[in-house]
């Protein structure tokens, strides 16, 4: 190790132009500027009296929408730099951040020049900008403390002064062998994936013939095929990017309902990840910053709002190809840069991850906007942290790559496992190396970005060559193998409807009856039960023209604690099964009433008439018939 002189900056950021960072020295001579920084840079050595252009390093790709290293000549003696900067192309907000002088050894110092400028006042301007959404990664307020300044550190000879953004070796880095996995249908997982993200910004859900899913899925599907080939097995897709325009609203602007449309293009993307035994992680808000601000701060709304999402998630529950929902993406920008309140937004999450819990199999996430962000979403109920990483973070407390799980839960006392949501593993980086740097630190997961790196403007591709070599050499990335069930309201595949013989005057169901089970009827519950069961429904609206949807709920309440499936049953005016939604495994806390909702969109060849509604709960798996509510309730077809 050969040492060298660093001198760190006295401010973690700037985003105003004018702004003035000072260093813990003077400059010795051939030294380098080092930062990063989003937008337009120019620089100033002389207090503003002549500027010029920041420069990126050698290898760096100039991608405006993301954060690049800048190593730039300073000269000897300069103990503050002056900034400024603007828009790159589409991308609104300049920032800078990270700050330290370099030098090589034997480097001297000179005696500062005669136009310094005095350090900052570490109150930085607020950025007045908000940031373009589809940027993967944004950057940090001035809330978050500046780091010490330091003056001599020692690093690896090869690595001075390195390409800021490439992690040193891995050999040069803490290992440990796997630590943390996912559990899922039964088995430890370790989740290779990609973040897909998006193909139509704001539209893969929702927009149907007109740019969704339903619409774009063979173009879609071939791309995942190239991903699936290369052993991939995880996708996660943002759902409701931008202004979530997919969830209506009642008069008051409050939470009312999902945009029914959005079902279709779910649906879709279910299918596509069957067909390439994929599974989903669906990424609902883009950013804190894009919900509707009285979500967030009015308690009434923001429960509203977790309630809406809970007849999403109940819709498909169940369904295995859905393997966790992540509330919201990096909403720690936005919280260190005074956009959001963190109470209201912790709040939130809170509210949406009990909601998955209570209305689905599923997991739920959060995605981190680096290691740093963690201790914020500690208690609100995530089944795994998801942090992400980028060449930008390669030192300091949001290294991910420089550090292991172990390490990271001993240092905030972590209580699930982490899964590195977001990182580049592009052909221009040492992407098998990172593949299996992540891997080896014991993380749970790994998402390189993007599938579709021309939609997302920073054409930040994934290196599917080396995401297969990675692949092959492991046996425990996946999930993989599933028998999920389809997208549709329909019964599992190769699972029977729960009546083996048609209900009393009741005409016999289409579907293929369950082996020994039991006929449900009202009258007759088994006398082996010693559990009351109570069931009720209610459907919304009471009255549906033929082609729309209708939300039916059921509630059910049992006298003692216990476990059950829940299924819920819609009967056409001639008594034929139409409709059939149930929920196996559920546990019940003893008189405390659970509900259980589910949209069905009436077909347009309906019979017109009276449908009725009936619940019934049977043991887990379709055993013994706890209660049967033959008329839990009616609506009218129109």
């Amino acid at each position: 190790a050969t040492p060298f002189t660093m001198l760190k900056g006295n401010t973690r950021y700037v985003d105003s132009n004018g702004s003035s960072v000072g260093f813990a020295g003077a400059a010795p001579s051939n030294a380098k500027l080092r930062f990063s920084a989003v937008g337009k840079t120019d620089v100033s050595f002389d207090g503003g009296k002549t500027w010029v252009a920041a420069q990126r390093q050698a290898q760096e790709l100039a991608k405006p929408e993301h954060f690049s290293s800048y190593w730039t000549p300073v000269p000897a003696g300069t103990t503050s730099v002056m900034f400024r900067g603007g828009p790159d192309g589409w991308f609104t907000q300049w920032l800078a951040k990270d700050f330290a002088i370099w030098a090589p050894p034997g480097a001297s110092s000179a005696p500062p020049p005669t136009n310094t400028v005095a350090a900052p006042t570490n109150t930085p301007v607020a950025p007045t900008n908000t940031p373009v959404v589809a940027s993967p990664t944004a950057a940090p307020s001035g809330t978050i403390p500046a780091a010490s300044p330091t003056t001599t550190v020692s690093v690896p000879t090869a690595t001075v002064p390195p390409a800021t953004a490439t992690t040193p070796p891995s050999t040069n880095l803490p290992q440990t062998v796997p630590g943390s996995r996912i559990t899922w249908q039964g088995k430890d997982w370790y989740l290779n994936g990609v973040n897909l993200p998006w193909y139509n910004w704001a539209c893969d859900f929702g927009c149907n013939a007109n740019g969704g899913v339903s619409a774009t899925k063979a173009t879609i599907g071939s791309r995942l095929a190239t991903a699936k080939q290369a052993g991939v097995q995880n996708l996660r897709w943002w759902l409701f990017p931008g202004d979530p325009w997919q969830i209506q609203k009642d008069a008051n602007g409050a939470p009312l309902s999902i945009n029914p449309a959005v079902y279709a293009d779910i649906d879709a993307a279910i299918a596509l990840a069957a067909q390439n035994d994929m599974y989903l992680t669906f990424t609902i808000f883009s950013a804190p910053s894009s919900i509707p601000s009285a979500w967030l701060s009015d308690p009434v709304q923001r429960e509203k709002l977790a309630t809406v999402l809970g007849t999403l998630f109940a819709h498909y529950s169940g369904n295995t190809r859905i393997l966790a929902w992540e509330v919201v993406n990096e909403p720690e920008w936005d919280i260190w840069q005074g956009k959001a309140d963190e109470a209201q937004v912790v709040a939130m999450v809170k509210s949406v991850a009990a909601q998955v819990h209570a209305k689905s199999d599923q997991l739920v996430t959060v995605g981190q906007a680096m290691l740093d962000g963690l201790p914020m979403w500690k208690g609100t109920g995530l089944d795994f942290y998801s942090p992400h990483w980028y060449d930008y973070m390669g030192s300091g407390q949001w290294c991910a790559r420089c550090t292991d799980y172990a390490s990271i839960k001993a240092q905030y006392n972590l209580d699930a496992p982490v899964v590195i949501g977001e990182f580049y593993a592009g052909p221009d980086a040492d992407a098998l190396q990172r593949f299996n740097d992540f891997y080896n630190k014991g993380y749970a997961g790994a998402w390189a970005w993007s599938v579709f790196p021309e939609k997302t403007a920073d054409n930040l591709a994934v290196d599917f060559a080396a995401a297969s070599a990675f692949a092959a050499s492991k046996t425990d990335d996946g999930p993989t193998g599933s028998s999920a069930p389809a997208p549709t309201a329909t019964p599992k595949p190769n699972t029977p409807t729960p009546t083996s013989t048609p209900k009393p005057n009741t005409p016999a169901p289409t579907s293929t009856p369950k082996p020994n089970t039991p006929t449900p009827t009202q009258s007759t519950p088994p006398s082996s039960v010693n559990v009351t069961w109570t069931t009720s429904a209610t459907a919304s609206p009471s009255s549906v023209n033929r082609g729309r949807f209708i939300t039916i709920t059921a509630g059910v309440r049992a006298s003692f604690t216990a476990m059950s499936l829940v299924d819920i049953e819609v009967y056409d005016p001639n008594g034929k099964l139409v409709y059939q939604k149930y929920w196996d495994g559920r546990s019940f806390t003893s008189n405390l009433q659970r509900k259980f909702s589910s949209m069905w969109q009436v077909p347009i060849t309906a019979v017109p008439g009276t449908y009725t509604v009936k619940v019934g709960v049977f043991k887990p798996g379709w055993g013994e018939v706890y209660s049967w509510n033959g008329n839990a309730a009616t609506f009218q077809v129109q």
